[in-house]
């Protein structure tokens, strides 16, 4: 398991976190945290970015997706 599907399994369990991406390492924090400016949230990478970037199980894909449309 990569970080970004720790990540996205973490996110489904705890939805009122957020998942922060630094071209490197996908991390969960809580909604409205002060951040490095290292880290951005997910989103402003984009969905395709995300699926070309790592290799995901198809349930982690779909998780992403989910991610994606909240």
């Amino acid at each position: 398991m990569n970080c970004m599907e720790y990540a996205l399994v973490f996110w489904l369990k705890e939805p009122d976190y957020m998942i922060y991406y630094n071209s490197d390492h996908a991390i969960n924090l809580p909604k409205d945290t002060k951040i490095s400016k290292n880290f951005l949230p997910l989103k402003s990478f984009g969905y395709e970015h995300v699926l070309k970037s790592f290799e995901l199980s198809e349930n982690s894909k779909e998780i992403l997706k989910l991610y994606f449309e909240k």
